[in-house]
């Protein structure tokens, strides 16, 4: 069952950033200097030679004049106080903001450190581990073929599926968990954690193969909106593991100048392998070493690709992943614009644990989840409201955790919804993507998808 739409962040959010506050503030103290120098400047009429002859003639209009300038530059609502003021406020609002940094960094890790701590008192002081397989037998005997006739395994499904919010629950004091249980230093935030667990996963180097160019119309028509994105995605996913594509997408303007976009299309997972080489690069180390924020040896092997797509640095880019893909795309395109190497403006994830990722302030970011689906809150942290971040949440329950998170069964479906959509946060990421890598009635343009195999090498 399909609900509506759910809209935080972006245009419409209501956060504020601090890159703007700290704007605001250099705005400040630059006017406040501009009006101190003003002040100083008009100060030298005070002593001005054709001021103090006028007062031979007229001393008491001197007066007035001399006692009027005062009061315009040095009087209490004057423009040396004004002047000093703004300029105040505008350091007063620099030191805010690094309280509010200093605040935000502060709260995190005490929430960290809660969690953790809680848990691990929790743990050591009462043997939670011998409870699991009493309830699961429990609910074997209660929704088994010994009761309901439902099974268990698929009962628990629903109720990861239906109450997704016991995922965050056990992300957030897993590291308190393990430190109990194995009585070993473990860190206090997941990203330490998955990059300790990613140790044991070996990066490796991509090794990338040229394939044969698709030439399915599916893949080679100019997308209309977040649907046709997900539909090519989906048809990327539906193959061989580590295949991705970069199309490029070609507009031929009126005055007979040339445009040129691309849009790499990155699948999720595909291999949930235990520690160790893979020759996969959509393999599990790849999810751990992601959400630790490092850079992946699928994110290596999209560069690549894009180097033998011959996209060049000034030609916009739009990434569309999904699950792990949207992972890679968002690290990617931070490891990009701080490099500079390609011109990352927008990037669509769909079913993403991306909360503890950062985005560029250029980059636009529409991030699409399913509230039935567990896969985003494996990071145990919700999306940011950031003007550049748009999340749409939707429900969309099968009772299966695998369909629920399926392009096709499950976010297909809601990027139709997000096409249709009037929200304003919506409206201004697709103002952001129209001109540049979507279709436009009239104009002349074309598609070509070129594909490549991705896999890695020790």
């Amino acid at each position: 069952m399909t609900g509506g739409l759910h809209v935080t962040g972006g245009a419409g959010g209501i956060t504020a950033r601090y890159e703007d506050m700290d704007a605001v503030s250099r705005i400040l103290r630059a006017t406040g200097a501009d009006l101190l120098d003003l002040a100083g400047g008009c100060h030298r009429w005070l002593a001005d030679l054709d001021v103090a002859v006028s007062a031979i003639l007229d001393p008491a209009g001197a007066k007035r004049f001399e006692g009027a300038m005062l009061a315009a530059l040095d009087g209490p609502r004057g423009l040396t106080a004004a002047a000093c003021a703004i300029e105040l406020g505008g350091i007063r609002l620099a030191a805010a903001v690094v309280a509010y940094r200093a605040q935000d960094a502060l709260l995190a890790d005490m929430m960290d450190l809660r969690r953790y701590a809680q848990v691990a008192m929790d743990v050591a002081t009462f043997p939670i581990w011998a409870v699991g397989p009493a309830t699961v037998g429990i609910g074997a005997a209660t929704f088994g073929s010994g009761g309901s006739g439902r099974d268990a395994g698929a009962e628990a499904e629903r109720l990861l599926t239906e109450h997704p919010g016991i995922v965050d629950e056990m992300v957030d004091h897993g590291p308190g968990v393990l430190a109990a249980l194995t009585r070993l230093p473990v860190p206090k935030k997941l990203e330490q954690v998955c990059g300790g667990i990613g140790l044991f996963y070996p990066g490796g180097h991509p090794k990338v193969e040229d394939q044969p160019a698709d030439l399915n119309p599916a893949a080679i028509r100019v997308p209309s909106g977040v649907a046709d994105l997900l539909a090519a995605l989906q048809r990327r996913n539906s193959q061989a593991a580590g295949q991705i594509d970069v199309r490029t997408v070609t507009y031929v303007g009126p005055d007979g100048s040339v445009h040129r976009s691309h849009i790499v299309d990155i699948p999720g997972t595909k291999e949930w392998n235990l520690p160790g080489h893979s020759d996969s690069v959509n393999d599990f180390g790849t999810n751990v070493r992601g959400l630790a924020g490092e850079q992946t040896t699928y994110e290596k092997g999209v560069a690549e690709a894009l180097d033998r797509a011959g996209v060049r640095p000034d030609e916009p880019l739009l990434l569309v992943g999904h699950s792990q893909g949207g992972i890679v795309a968002l690290h990617a395109a931070n490891s990009f614009a701080t490099s500079g190497r390609y011109l990352v403006t927008a990037v669509v994830t769909a079913g993403s644990p991306v909360g503890r990722l950062t985005v560029p302030n250029s980059v636009q970011v529409l991030s699409l989840e399913n509230a039935n689906d567990i896969v985003p809150h494996l990071d145990g942290q919700p999306n940011p409201d950031q003007a550049n971040r748009t999340t749409v949440t939707f429900h969309h329950q099968t009772g299966s955790i695998g369909a629920n998170h399926a392009i096709d069964e499950s976010y297909f479906e809601s990027g139709q919804q997000v096409d249709s959509s009037t929200a304003a946060s919506i409206a201004a990421w697709r103002r952001s993507v129209e001109d540049t890598f979507l279709f436009r009635p009239g104009a002349l343009a074309a598609v070509e998808a070129k594909v490549y195999q991705l896999s890695r090498v020790p």
